[in-house]
């Protein structure tokens, strides 16, 4: 059961580590549909949806800084941070519900 966890969320990391990501430039994206997005967000969160991402990859690539990718369950984050992982981003991190990031402000 463990692997299947590590498997599904394979680089979700504690809290304390967020600090040093965002003081690295991460940058935190939300992959909710955009309505979503809408009715509430973490406040230093960027909307890239799901059906958006793979187009869009490049170009965070480019950045090169951290990617911490959020959703409204952790599910659909978890699968965000494989595409942009195949899509060759290194440091990509799934930081599965977005409320968590509500303490963190811009």
């Amino acid at each position: 059961m463990f692997a299947l966890i590590k498997k599904i969320f394979p680089r979700l990391i504690r809290q304390p580590d967020w600090e040093v990501l965002f003081q690295e430039g991460a940058l935190l994206i939300d992959v909710r549909k955009e309505k979503d997005f809408e009715l509430g967000h973490a406040p230093r969160a960027l909307n890239i949806p799901m059906n958006e991402l793979e187009t869009k990859a490049e170009k965070l690539k480019k950045l090169n800084v951290p990617v911490i990718v959020v959703c409204g369950s952790g599910f659909k984050s978890a699968t965000a941070n494989e595409i942009l992982k195949d899509k060759g981003l290194e440091k990509v991190y799934n930081g599965g519900m977005w409320f968590n990031f509500q303490q963190f402000s811009k």
